[in-house]
């Protein structure tokens, strides 16, 4: 259900977004791992500080793990296995407190030079295209699962997440679907792709497509819990939740065993996670979590090679709520 706001409202949440984004991406040269840990860090930040008219308010929050779920398939191109994504968004929408939807979007970060752009990773553009009957290799509590989601909707929910650098030109790039400033940041663009084929598609600004994620106007709807013997989106959803549910309860473990502060910094969290967040209700202790309260920490490439049998993905949640009586909450 899309939420609708008056157009005050619609343009501070454009640019505090716009801003957050700004703040996350100054630095494009770092590692995609980093811009992401930044991203999950202000974009929070910046979103719990607004607020809005008519009853309408909006809480955000945000966990950042550094290991990924594989997946392999049958059908791949060629053998091997593949992240499922790098960045999960969540969306729970309430009515004076009462869970009415909840939305989810898949992104696969890639950055890249110009555009239109040809997938390089054969094995990733066929999963995000097709989605096939794929099956986990990692984290362990999903190893030989197999999933095979199905819909008319997916490449509104599974997006390529695309950092373009040195394009100056891009703002007037014929099949970019966004006419609202800002679409270039600076000096360089964000944006979300369909995974179409021989290059990717529908190029539209990464700004945009988050606050049309935030309104319902993107994304696909997932149930919770997941009806009985799906292994349709509804369950991906949860398994990447629980994923990262099992990897942060294992950091919070070396964390309080006097851990070194390198292996405290593998995760964090950022922002406020309401009774009705879907992160919250997973029973995470956030009081055992790294707060990144001076800002994202450093990822370290090598963090990469320390996941062993864990798999999480790094989780933005907008939590809305509309106040019936006008009052905001």
């Amino acid at each position: 259900m899309k939420w609708k706001l008056n157009s005050k409202d619609y343009r501070t949440l454009h640019n505090t977004i716009a801003e957050a984004i700004g703040s996350a991406y100054s630095d494009p040269e770092k590692s995609e791992p980093q811009l992401i840990a930044n991203l999950v860090w202000h974009l929070p930040q910046c979103l719990n500080k607004v607020s809005l008219s008519r009853g309408y308010s909006i809480k955000s929050s945000g966990v950042f793990v550094h290991a990924r779920p594989l997946v392999t398939c049958t059908s791949f191109p060629k053998k091997g296995s593949v992240e499922i994504g790098d960045l999960l968004l969540l969306r729970t929408a309430a009515r004076d407190g009462i869970v009415y939807e909840r939305r989810a979007m898949l992104l696969q970060a890639k950055k890249v030079k110009t555009i239109p752009v040809s997938p390089d990773n054969k094995n990733q553009h066929h999963l995000y295209a097709n989605w096939p009957k794929f099956e986990y290799k990692l984290p362990a509590i999903l190893k030989g699962e197999k999933r095979h989601i199905r819909g008319h909707d997916l490449y509104n929910a599974s997006k390529y997440f695309v950092i373009l650098k040195d394009f100056p030109e891009f703002c007037s790039y014929k099949e970019l679907y966004c006419y609202r400033y800002p679409c270039c940041i600076h000096g360089y663009s964000l944006m979300t792709a369909q995974p179409t084929y021989p290059t990717l598609s529908h190029y539209n600004c990464f700004c945009c497509d988050i606050l049309n994620f935030i309104l319902g106007d993107a994304g696909k709807e997932y149930t919770f819990p997941p009806p009985a013997r799906t292994n349709n989106w509804d369950m991906v959803i949860y398994d990447l939740i629980r994923g990262t549910e099992n990897l942060i309860s294992k950091y919070s473990e070396r964390a309080s065993g006097g851990s070194s502060a390198s292996r405290r910094n593998m995760f964090f969290y950022s922002g406020v996670f309401p009774k009705y967040s879907r992160i919250f209700e997973t029973g995470i202790s956030m009081t055992k979590l790294t707060n990144g309260s001076d800002g994202p920490p450093i990822v370290r490439k090598e963090w990469t090679l320390d996941n062993g049998e864990d798999g999480g993905i790094p989780t933005i949640e907008f939590t809305i709520n509309f106040d019936g009586s006008g009052v905001q909450r």
